[in-house]
């Protein structure tokens, strides 16, 4: 979208990939955790050359890398809840069916459900334990034997005679005839193993001398680094504190949650982050190049026959 600056995906002929943004969007929103360890991921692999630009690929993209991340944490920390747990605390509200067949029925609402579908709410394991966590979890993966299923929460063996199976399997959690990681191919999974390896080396090298992000992804001194900061993606900073909701009135928890973010903010701290009048900046630039283009196109002529 050129006049925000943002990427977006856009579906025209049903109503499931707006259910597979919904279900996405919950699973974010479970942990305060989620959405800077997934925009931290992201980074990585597109530093690295996981991730193309070009499409079609046979290399990893966003979703696939986003699914990678939410498989995780579902199997090693519990953090999030599997698709199946979704469906069960779901109500007859919840039930939807899409144009192309699909039917979903997991639950939208998880406030209510946060204690019980996160075993992590009220722990500290810090971000960095959880980065470094991802890429030791698939740096020992054996893809050519197993499957990810974020339906169930589990890894299972590969099998060999589904139709969709490649050299990552991942199942499509609305539609578990697909897969995922369908068309990444034996090179781009031995690069993402390699890597991993690096990254966890990488990880106890920035804690032990107080590294920042940009060592993990070669990024030179000064560069911006488009990471959202923790208190951009979910949480709301005040003057003096931070507050999660207007409704939380639970100061102990308040506390415990600025604690945790400050340790994955320093990671970052030394990173220059685009400022508001940067973003205004290229917003102007955009609506600029937007009416630049627009005044060179000839407007269509149409006849009619009376």
């Amino acid at each position: 979208q050129e006049l925000t600056g943002l990427d977006c995906d856009l579906s025209m002929t049903s109503s499931s990939g707006l259910y597979m943004s919904c279900l996405l969007h919950l699973w974010g929103g479970t942990d305060w955790r989620v959405r800077p360890l997934v925009a931290a991921i992201k980074e990585w692999a597109k530093a690295n050359k996981l991730v193309k630009e070009v499409r079609p690929t046979d290399y990893f993209t966003n979703f696939t890398i986003v699914m990678l991340v939410i498989c995780y944490l579902q199997q090693e920390h519990r953090m999030l809840p599997t698709l199946l747990r979704l469906e069960e605390l779901g109500s007859d509200k919840d039930k939807f069916s899409c144009e192309d067949g699909v039917t979903v029925s997991f639950l939208h609402n998880i406030n209510p459900h946060l204690a019980d579908i996160n075993r992590c709410l009220n722990n500290n394991i810090s971000m960095l334990q959880l980065l470094r966590g991802f890429f030791e979890f698939y740096a020992h993966f054996d893809f050519g034997a197993n499957c990810l299923n974020p339906i169930t929460g589990e890894t299972i063996k590969k099998n060999k005679l589904w139709p969709k199976t490649s050299s990552l399997d991942i199942y499509n959690p609305l539609e578990p005839e697909l897969n995922v990681s369908y068309n990444v191919c034996p090179k781009a999974v031995k690069l993402f193993k390699s890597k991993c390896k690096e990254a966890a080396k990488k990880v106890d090298s920035m804690n032990e001398n107080n590294g920042d992000f940009r060592e993990l992804i070669g990024k030179e001194d000064g560069a911006n680094l488009a990471i959202p900061r923790i208190f951009e993606v979910g949480l709301k900073q005040s003057k003096n504190r931070t507050v999660i909701s207007k409704s939380d009135k639970n100061s102990d928890s308040v506390n415990q949650v600025k604690s945790l973010s400050e340790d994955f903010d320093s990671i970052l701290n030394s990173v220059n982050p685009i400022t508001e009048s940067e973003r205004e900046g290229m917003r102007l630039q955009a609506e600029k190049q937007k009416s630049i283009r627009s005044s060179k196109k000839k407007p269509k002529v149409y006849k009619q026959n009376f």
